[in-house]
């Protein structure tokens, strides 16, 4: 099936047109989710699927639904009424928050306001913090007067982290646009307006916030990243941050900087190995040590590799054995790549005050596999994911400490925002 996979994407390189019938047989009636995506994203590289294929696809709850809506957002945009014929009960809760904003962008004024009113309830406190941040998301292009002012004080309020990144990736969209709008204003009058919003999210002290921000300064040039981070400021975000758990943050700052000051990126910095392994528990632990891992799609049993990785294992045993796991939830999914979750903060920047070294096993990461999240060698801490095909790329490169042996058809049904019950030893 893995190489059946690759062969399929590898059919959308080939540019062969005459293969488009065969590729969407496969979309529609291949029992492998991951070759349904990979024909479906070989399609948008033979043709570009019309919209009666994508809506067909995105009414399909696993990955396909995502991967056909990642195809559908950039495309050119339809009246905004055509958005609301796919959406129906069988739909993904991120796909259909998703349309209803390409309604409200490209639909007729009447249209756009009940949509604006519809998505703007499901921004209530009441909601799940995932469904809420999709809908501030598709909210993003909103000429709603004051909304910006809303976005801003939810930035800097006590919501669930994944909320404010939320809010802040909102501020962003809606200030990009102004930018666009403005063609009288200077470009340092525009890289500042931008540069007002990074520093607002800056200001929060934040690690995730401060994250996000330093993303988004990566993409502008060094130019642009002087005007909106001068020279200075960089240390009013590092003196907010810890060494170890905010990590990322500081990484991450580290490289704005360079490219600010026209140095060379800097070469990643393992940190220094500070979680020992105790030598009795280990002893203790079996290879292949099952766990359960309840959702509300299903349940899902994933065993470790403790022979190869048994700091990993034993530091993913001492997190289940405390609760950790319980209630968090998975917060990415990327279509045929990967499900995460663990994260303390529930946006995907939080980590323990502790990292772990990287181990680097025999086995190759193939569907199913279970690794931990990095942000560079020696990083790793209680993030994990699950593959949902063969990774070659990440082999060599990532901890793979365990491997689903029951529930993969749940992993393919997992979406963003779907909680961990509890994860428990099976003993």
């Amino acid at each position: 099936p893995d190489v059946q996979q690759f062969l399929v994407l590898a059919l959308g390189r080939c540019g062969d047109r005459s293969q488009w019938p065969y590729l969407e047989r496969l979309m529609v009636l291949d029992p492998d989710p991951g070759v349904q995506v990979n024909a479906l994203r070989a399609l948008g590289q033979v043709v570009g699927p019309g919209f009666d294929t994508l809506a067909l696809a995105m009414t399909a709850i696993h990955p396909l639904g995502y991967a056909a809506w990642d195809l559908l957002k950039d495309r050119s945009p339809l009246s905004g009424r055509s958005y609301l014929d796919p959406i129906g009960p069988g739909m993904a809760e991120g796909v259909r928050i998703g349309l209803l904003g390409l309604v409200m962008r490209h639909g007729d004024e009447e249209l756009a306001d009940s949509v604006r009113l519809l998505l703007r309830s499901l921004t209530a406190p009441g909601y799940s913090p995932y469904h809420r941040s999709a809908a501030m998301l598709a909210l993003t292009n909103s000429t709603e007067p004051g909304y910006h002012v809303e976005l801003l004080s939810i930035m800097q309020s006590d919501a669930p982290a994944v909320v404010r990144q939320a809010a802040f990736q909102g501020l962003v969209g809606i200030t990009k646009a102004i930018m666009e709008l403005s063609r009288y204003a200077s470009v340092g009058d525009q890289y500042r307006q931008l540069g007002n919003v990074v520093r607002s999210a800056i200001y929060t002290k934040d690690a995730g916030l401060i994250s996000a921000a330093a993303e988004e300064l990566l993409k502008e040039d060094p130019a642009a990243i002087r005007i909106m981070l001068p020279k200075g400021m960089e240390n009013e975000a590092r003196a907010t941050l810890q060494p170890i758990r905010d990590l990322e943050a500081l990484l991450l700052l580290d490289q704005v900087i360079a490219k600010r000051d026209g140095l060379p990126t800097p070469a990643h910095r393992a940190p220094p190995f500070n979680h020992p392994i105790d030598p009795i528990k280990l002893h203790a632990l079996p290879q292949g040590q099952r766990y359960r891992i309840p959702t509300a799609k299903g349940t899902i049993i994933i065993a470790s590799d403790v022979d190869d990785c048994p700091g990993s294992s034993l530091a993913f045993d001492s997190l289940v054995t405390a609760g950790y796991y319980n209630g968090k939830a998975f917060h990415r999914m990327v279509p045929n790549f990967v499900v995460q979750g663990g994260c303390p903060r529930g946006d995907g920047y939080g980590g323990m005050p502790w990292t772990l070294r990287t181990e680097i096993g025999r086995k190759p990461f193939t569907a199913g596999s279970v690794g931990l999240a990095s942000a560079g060698r020696d990083t790793e801490s209680c993030q994990f994911f699950i593959t949902h095909s063969a990774t070659p790329h990440l082999d060599g490169r990532y901890t793979r400490f365990g491997e689903v042996v029951e529930g993969m058809d749940v992993v393919w049904h997992l979406e963003v925002g779907d909680v961990m019950e509890k994860v428990e030893r099976v003993e």
